[in-house]
């Protein structure tokens, strides 16, 4: 099985159009579903606006608000897709994380065969769709991945956390000092890492 995480243009909208257009910004944090007619996903939202939210949330299909953490919006979201361009069949492989689109660029990893992936990439090039490939690499789906459940933000939290010793006994810095580092304010450092610990004990646990 192999990974590919590649780079394409938000205007290919069988990869984000349904969830980018009225965004600043999108993090796809869980692919729940994706079949030829729908999509259900959980992610990280940035909008442009009050307006973009609205429009946003009114857009047809399920729109669930689940947390809110400043100007990030966390919500489950249920949409039809648009059929894709003749010839590309994004069902031929399986979506996956990270898949995030930003300033207009959309960033997607796909899992699938090796004959799978250059399929789609040959598809994608005789449609005249450009792309950039990031990485081309072997699927890793070891059980101790436990950091591919966080966001950016959260990994990047426990990580700092961590080397500056927040975690050792007796502790050598708080979260005062580790908030400045990261150009944050302290209850958003506190909020970040919170949730990233709960998230990765729940699943330890088994809890939710």
């Amino acid at each position: 099985m192999k990974q590919l995480v590649y780079e394409v243009q938000i205007g290919q909208r069988f990869l984000a159009g349904p969830l980018s257009r009225k965004v600043k910004s999108i993090e796809v944090l869980n692919v729940l579903r994706h079949d030829r007619n729908e999509i259900s996903v959980i992610c990280n939202v940035k909008f442009k606006d009050q307006f973009s939210r609205t429009l946003f949330e009114d857009a047809e299909g399920e729109c669930q608000l689940l947390e809110q953490e400043g100007s990030i919006f966390t919500f489950f979201v249920k949409r039809r897709l648009p059929r894709p361009p003749r010839g590309v069949n994004p069902r031929s492989v399986f979506l996956s994380t990270p898949w995030k689109v930003e300033n207009g660029v959309g960033r997607a990893t796909l899992l699938g065969s090796g004959k799978q992936i250059m399929t789609m990439l040959r598809a994608l090039e005789k449609e005249g769709f450009p792309y950039r490939v990031i990485s081309l690499t072997e699927a890793n789906f070891s059980s101790s991945s436990l950091l591919g459940l966080l966001t950016d933000k959260q990994r990047e939290t426990l990580a700092l956390a961590f080397r500056s010793g927040y975690y050792d006994i007796p502790r050598k810095t708080g979260s005062d000092e580790l908030s400045r580092k990261m150009g944050i304010r302290n209850p958003t450092f506190v909020a970040h890492r919170r949730k990233a610990e709960r998230r990765l004990i729940a699943e330890i646990l088994k809890v939710s």
